[in-house]
């Protein structure tokens, strides 16, 4: 004869490690996440100064001043002050690269690090 096994479902040591596990996905998903949707909304925004016929012939502090308009529309105008730019040869190089710390856990925190980049060509 053969010995039949009983199947059993997850144990409560098993449910607990699945929810643990769901829940640190959770958190980290709710910690990243706005950062990340951040970090899009900045770069469509560099994406439509670089394109913007108007910014090409501009100086760099009227730049400054079309990207920190566009960032405050959007609640980021924050991160305008970190954005640099540099000329070569018609071009004009805007990068803003930043970080964003959130605290996750304790004294356990999450850094993100964006470096985004565009290139303004002028007429």
């Amino acid at each position: 004869m053969s010995s039949q096994t009983s199947q059993r479902g997850a144990g409560m040591i098993g449910i607990i490690f699945i929810l643990i596990g769901l829940s640190i996905i959770g958190t980290l998903g709710v910690k990243l996440g706005p950062m990340f949707v951040d970090n899009m909304t900045i770069e469509e925004v560099i994406r439509q100064v670089a394109s913007d016929p108007e910014t090409q012939n501009m100086s760099n502090r009227s730049l400054r001043n079309a990207l920190e308009k566009r960032l405050l529309i959007n609640g980021l105008d924050q991160y305008a002050k970190q954005a640099s730019f540099q000329r070569d040869e018609g071009i004009t190089y805007l990068t803003l690269n930043y970080e964003r710390r959130d605290n996750l856990w304790g004294n356990v925190d999450i850094i993100a690090v964006f470096e985004n980049s565009a290139e303004i060509k002028s007429n």
